[in-house]
């Protein structure tokens, strides 16, 4: 039998944008700044945020440029203001704003999710294009949370006081099935891991706007290619300083030898409503992006103190089926693959070296598929896991034995 486990990364998804946008819808003075809000459509492991999920609150900050676009001189005109949605309304807390003279530009900057990390400033002078630093995913998807921004350079529009801010997701989503091909094997994973990868990031917001462009709310074209207008960017704050993101527990999936695709994080059908009314895709993972990494070198030790390459990690069982039908285990079917050096039965994790790249704002969607040929993958010390039985053969020649002659008259 061989068996062969890889992962295909399928294209990534760009996150739809939404359809509508909530105004606000209360009466302001005359020369109040107000905020209509859209957010597109993403997703945080257990919830994702979008026009008909909004978050509770954002905060804001802006500025002004007192300078000339060649010698620009930038001046605060509001830090850190909160808005909260009330009744489905936007509601500053503390003392309302309000728009400077119509031939001044503000720049607004907004951000949900690490606001006490936003960075506007480098002793004491405003930087050109803000930051969030440090940020830093929680290490399980339960815990995790999705992180929205927002930027827009606007006047005092002719007719009201509202600013559109489009809100974008800033992290990669990145959600797991799997797929069985071999007949001679049955599957059961538990959960999945993401190793060495960035744990704490820089984010710089855009310079550019989407309005600027003419690509107000729109942040890919219609054939899902991503436009480049109001699109932040990322940096590692270390290369070396990386950590392992997981699923969790998602219980027993079982995977049969039937060509089903198994949604191991991505199942619809397990998406849920918080009391936020925020939804999703239970057990995905929203990680920070990244250009292409190097993958696990398996010479060393997934514990090795210079291991730095990137890694999946997936807790399985895996039986051998004796009828080779393709289907379940059976009590009389052989464990192959289970947490034998404990001495128990539970699933114990393979590890398979993977080079990644993500996009802000865009789904991953990783295919875990189990074969009839190759090796299924490694153990943390980088040996394989599942060793294909082979055959060499040898036939010994018919050896001489004893000789006797024998005369056809003899008598008995």
């Amino acid at each position: 039998m061989k068996l062969k486990l890889f992962l295909i990364a399928a294209s990534a998804m760009a996150l739809a944008s939404c359809s509508s946008d909530s105004v606000i819808q209360e009466n302001a003075e005359a020369n109040e700044i107000q905020f209509s809000v859209v957010a597109n459509n993403g997703s945080r492991a257990a919830d994702y945020y979008c026009n008909n999920a909004k978050p509770g609150e954002f905060s804001v900050w802006a500025k002004i440029n007192q300078g000339t676009a060649e010698s620009p001189n930038w001046v605060q005109y509001f830090a850190d203001e909160t808005y909260r949605l009330d009744g489905g309304v936007w509601k500053l807390d503390g003392t309302k704003r309000y728009w400077p003279d119509n031939s001044i530009f503000v720049h607004f900057y907004a951000v949900w999710n690490d606001q006490d990390k936003f960075k506007w400033d480098n002793s004491g002078t405003l930087l050109e294009k803000p930051q969030v630093v440090g940020f830093e995913p929680a290490e399980a998807a339960a815990d995790q949370e999705d992180f929205i921004y927002a930027y827009k350079k606007a006047n005092r529009p002719a007719s009201g006081n509202s600013v559109s801010m489009n809100f974008r997701h800033a992290l990669s989503q990145i959600v797991f099935q799997a797929q069985n091909l071999n007949k001679n094997i049955y599957v059961k994973i538990e959960e999945v891991k993401v190793g060495n990868v960035a744990k704490t990031g820089t984010f710089t917001f855009p310079a550019i706007d989407d309005e600027t462009t003419g690509n107000l709310n729109e942040p890919h074209d219609q054939t899902g290619t991503r436009k480049e207008s109001g699109i932040g960017s990322w940096a590692w704050d270390s290369p070396t300083d990386l950590a392992v993101y997981t699923t969790g527990n998602f219980g027993e999936k079982g995977v049969k030898q039937n060509g089903t695709i198994v949604n191991l994080t991505n199942n619809t059908s397990e998406s849920k409503v918080d009391a936020e009314g925020k939804i999703g895709y239970d057990k995905s993972l929203l990680l920070i992006p990244t250009t292409e990494t190097t993958a696990w070198n398996t010479a060393k030790a997934i514990s090795a103190a210079d291991n730095y390459g990137t890694y999946f990690a997936v807790r399985c069982k895996i039986w051998n089926l004796q009828k080779g039908d393709g289907g379940e285990a059976l009590g009389t079917d052989v464990v192959l693959w289970d947490n034998v050096k404990a001495g128990t039965s539970e699933a114990q994790y393979i590890y398979i070296p993977v080079k990644l790249a993500w996009e802000q704002g865009k789904k991953y969607i990783y295919t875990i598929k189990f074969t009839e040929n190759g090796h299924g993958g490694y153990t943390e010390e980088g040996k394989d896991v599942l060793i294909p039985i082979e055959f060499t053969v040898t036939v010994d020649d018919f050896a001489v034995g004893s000789t006797k002659e024998i005369d056809v008259d003899q008598k008995s």
